[in-house]
């Protein structure tokens, strides 16, 4: 008996031999293949992560340069100085105090068609407060690198104008005093006598025995009294040097400053 042969057995051999070369195939190039589709998203994700990261980085380069720099506060006859100083140019929008509308003291320049310019520092005066906290504040808008930027500029007139005063005589030391004519003056140090309570001095090496007198001030423009105060104080040919310190309001002390008598 002859046994069944099917017609198409050949055919189905040869087809199960290609699937089998192609499974093989595919097995042999699957791992490398893996491999580089892995390689290609990590470089994806690192390459949106420095990009990302480098966006990151110049927003807070913009952020940090859009701050202000520092700012003084000085108390006046008509009310609190404030000056804001910005590290980079900016674009003044509006400002507000309790409310009601500020305009700078020096309103910045403008060109022909009255676009403004740039500026760095903004000053506002303020009037003085009339409760007993010493806590204000200003609201400030800005533009800066094209970004409009709102910042509240908090005011502590009185502890902050003796800081402000403190910053700018130790900004100055050589001239807390001038020796003119046999005379050694102390203008410099009266003008910001609205901070100071006490101004101790002595001659050469000596002790800091002396004292300045003078009239209490509550500003900045109340001005040196010519009556009350001891403008200058008369020394010896001798003398070489005076030693100045600076008692404030808020009850700290100055170094001790050494002023040379120069012939």
């Amino acid at each position: 008996m002859t046994p069944f042969r099917d017609p198409n057995e050949a055919a189905n051999q040869r087809l199960e031999a290609l699937v089998s070369q192609e499974d093989q195939r595919r097995t042999a190039g699957g791992a490398p293949s893996r491999q580089r589709r892995r390689l290609l998203g990590a470089l994806a994700l690192f390459t949106a992560a420095t990009v990302f990261g480098g966006l990151g980085v110049a927003g807070g380069v913009v952020y940090a340069l859009g701050r202000p720099l520092q700012k003084t506060v000085l108390p006046t006859n008509a009310g609190t100085s404030v000056t804001v100083v910005f590290r980079t140019d900016v674009w003044f929008i509006r400002a507000t105090h309790g409310g009601t509308p500020l305009q700078p003291l020096l309103a910045p320049a403008t060109d022909l068609d009255g676009t403004p310019r740039p500026t760095r520092a903004l000053s506002f005066l303020i009037p003085d407060s009339t409760g007993e906290s010493d806590d204000d504040e200003i609201s400030l808008e800005y533009r800066v690198f094209g970004f409009s930027r709102h910042l509240t500029v908090p005011v502590h007139a009185a502890a902050e104008g003796i800081a402000s005063t403190r910053a700018i005589l130790d900004g100055m030391p050589n001239a807390w005093v001038a020796f003119i004519q046999g005379k050694v003056y102390f203008t410099t140090l009266l003008a910001y006598k609205f901070a100071i309570k006490e101004i101790r001095w002595g001659i050469d090496d000596g002790p800091l025995d002396r004292r300045v007198a003078f009239a209490p001030s509550k500003n900045l423009a109340t001005g040196i009294n010519p009556f009350t105060d001891d403008v200058y104080v008369a020394i010896d040919d001798a003398v070489r040097k005076v030693r100045v310190q600076v008692v404030w309001k808020d009850g700290k002390t100055s170094r001790v400053n050494t002023i040379a008598r120069t012939p």
